[in-house]
């Protein structure tokens, strides 16, 4: 067998792998990224939301946190 033809094919096999797996972060990334940003305005909306509530003088609903709920 040729030695230097199959350390370059699997030098070619290992580039493939690592560019697909390259390939494969950079979406992963994309996508926590838009989760983050989707996140982000989810709690703008919620801190805006508390402001109109305080300077209206409403009375928020009590916050029950989920362990107590299961409890009862």
């Amino acid at each position: 067998m040729d030695k230097p033809a199959d350390d370059l094919s699997e030098c070619h096999e290992m580039v493939e792998q690592l560019q697909e797996e390259k390939k494969e972060l950079l979406e992963e990334n994309d996508q926590l990224r838009e989760s983050a940003d989707t996140f982000g305005e989810l709690a703008e909306r919620l801190n805006h939301a508390l402001g109109e509530e305080r300077q209206s003088g409403e009375t928020p609903p009590a916050i029950v946190p989920a362990s107590a709920e299961r409890r009862t």
